[in-house]
């Protein structure tokens, strides 16, 4: 069983404090960082005024950013899946050709043999 610890953040100038597992602690600060990050750049990239307006200004950023990485994903998934059906039907006829190979000459050594 995990045990918690409570860290103090700050973010946008702001102290907060955040349980979080022990071993999640590493994880938490880093995003704590880059939410920060991402914060100030909103509050400097925009009219938006108050912790609250920066903070939701944000998070539709964040959301759009990761919407747009899933859709990103999915297509080169789709990629990925065509690609590797193309390979399986290429060793499909690899096999194929491979076989007959095989069997003409198991013939021709029958009939060198004969």
């Amino acid at each position: 069983m995990s045990s918690f610890e409570t860290i103090t953040v700050l973010i946008l100038g702001k102290e907060y404090q955040v349980n979080c597992p022990k071993e999640d602690s590493t994880a938490l600060k880093k995003a704590v960082e880059y939410l920060n990050k991402k914060m100030d750049e909103t509050k400097q990239n925009s009219n938006a005024i108050g912790i609250d307006r920066i903070a939701i200004m944000t998070a539709l950023n964040l959301t759009d950013d990761l919407i747009r990485k899933d859709i990103h994903i999915s297509k080169i998934t789709a990629e990925k899946d065509e690609l590797s059906n193309q390979l399986n039907m290429q060793n499909t006829i690899i096999d194929s050709v491979s076989d007959k190979i095989e069997n003409a000459m198991e013939k021709f050594e029958k009939r060198k043999l004969s």
